[in-house]
């Protein structure tokens, strides 16, 4: 059985200012390919600290991952402390120089010496093209032990070790049982109703083995196992008891999702956002090909554009508020109308911490779904801090619409 070490290096991460979520990510990635993690360490941006650990991970693992502090200012030490324990100097390496020349020419900037001694890797050591950002990582190898050396950027260092790291591992001699892995997305269900309906294919110690990990406005569930029929036959458990919670099996996003349908349904959209301020439009537009659906975006956010802009009735208002069923009716009926839309979602809330009023507290949530089948509004009445309700009630118009979708006949997978 292969054993991994990870080191996470960075000043920030030993003061607290920012959350080691690599090391957790990393993890579970190397765990499924074979090599779980025996032992995790934080180190500074010291070169003997970085060097040290080095050197104490190599006494008992097969595979050392180090991340972070391979940028191009002086605090970004960990080339020269993985060149220490290696016993040599750093070297600038053409091949890296040619990597880093490429893509700032892509991005039509020059390369300036600052971001050229990104290019000094440790003598005898190679390159790991990193097409996603400047900072080339590193391979090497010390007392039978591959070392394996990524950017601190998560962005980065997922598409890297996806990209350069598990390839390797696959033809790592020391590589051990593999396990088969299937995740499956959840909206609208509470973590503690998940595990209540699920309980049984929960339980510790069994192979396959389910766990969750909650998101703001999502729930993944993952199946490990060592047998792949197992697994895909508690997905499909899960598939069967949650019912339309599940958004889709793999490791897709909500809003991915929804934008695939409307893309492949050839659905045209508009959103009128007052609660949510623009987050639902910029969820959408952030996946290729939306601008073929996405038709327009209007963050209504003063009740005095509710009617310039959507035709939202001031009688409506004077009568019932903003925050109200009647609004948010008329908000995504006057942009499925402005926009010439198939659809329009609408969201109009009370995020807090303050603007609470009889009988609407903070976390009074409506949201409006309209088409050329009428209009569905739906109150909600979320918890968590305001930027928590924001992101739910996005996530519950965008779950919306996937429902609706789905009834339409189109399956998310």
């Amino acid at each position: 059985m292969g054993r991994a070490f990870i080191i996470s290096v960075g000043d920030e991460l030993l003061s607290g200012r920012i959350t080691d979520t690599n090391a957790t990510w990393l993890s579970n990635e190397l765990r499924a390919a074979g090599f779980p993690v025996m032992e995790r360490q934080t180190v500074g941006d010291d070169r003997e600290a970085i060097a040290g650990a080095i050197r104490r991970g190599v006494v008992d693992a097969d595979v050392i991952v180090v991340s972070g502090g391979l940028g191009p200012t002086a605090d970004d030490l960990t080339r020269h402390g993985v060149a220490e324990a290696l016993g040599v100097s750093c070297m600038r390496h053409q091949e890296a120089v040619a990597q880093m020349t490429a893509l700032f020419e892509r991005a039509g900037r020059e390369l300036s010496s600052t971001n050229l001694e990104q290019g000094d890797l440790p003598e005898g050591s190679t390159p790991l093209h990193n097409e996603w950002g400047s900072a080339p990582g590193i391979r090497a190898d010390l007392d039978g032990a591959l070392i394996l050396v990524l950017p601190g950027v998560p962005r980065e260092l997922k598409k890297m070790t996806r990209a350069r790291v598990l390839p390797l591992l696959e033809e790592h001699p020391a590589r051990g049982e593999v396990l088969v892995r299937e995740s499956v997305t959840v909206v609208g269900i509470p973590e503690s109703e998940a595990g209540r309906i699920l309980e049984d294919l929960m339980q510790r110690g069994r192979d396959p083995s389910v766990g969750s990990y909650p998101g703001v406005a999502h729930l993944v569930l993952v199946v490990e196992g060592s047998d792949g029929a197992a697994v895909s036959k508690d997905v499909a458990e899960i598939r069967d008891r949650l019912g339309d919670a599940v958004v889709c099996v793999g490791e897709r996003a909500l809003h991915e999702v929804v934008a695939g349908m409307l893309i492949a349904t050839e659905t045209t959209i508009a959103v009128a956002e007052s609660l949510t301020g623009g987050r639902i439009a910029d969820l959408l537009v952030s996946i290729p090909g939306a601008s073929s659906v996405f038709k327009a975006g209007f963050a209504t956010y003063a009740d005095e554009a509710k009617t310039d802009v959507l035709g939202v009735r001031p009688e409506t208002l004077d009568a019932h508020g903003a925050v109200s069923e009647p609004c948010a009716r008329e908000m995504a009926e006057g942009a499925r109308r402005v926009a010439g839309a198939d659809v329009a979602l609408a969201t109009t809330g009370i995020a807090g911490p303050t603007g609470a009023v009889p009988g609407k507290p903070v976390g009074t949530v409506f949201i409006a779904l309209a088409s050329a089948d009428g209009t569905d509004v739906r109150r909600l009445r979320l918890i968590g801090d305001r930027m928590q309700i924001r992101e739910r009630a996005a996530a519950a118009a965008l779950d919306l619409l996937r429902k609706r979708l789905s009834r339409s006949g189109f399956a998310a997978g």
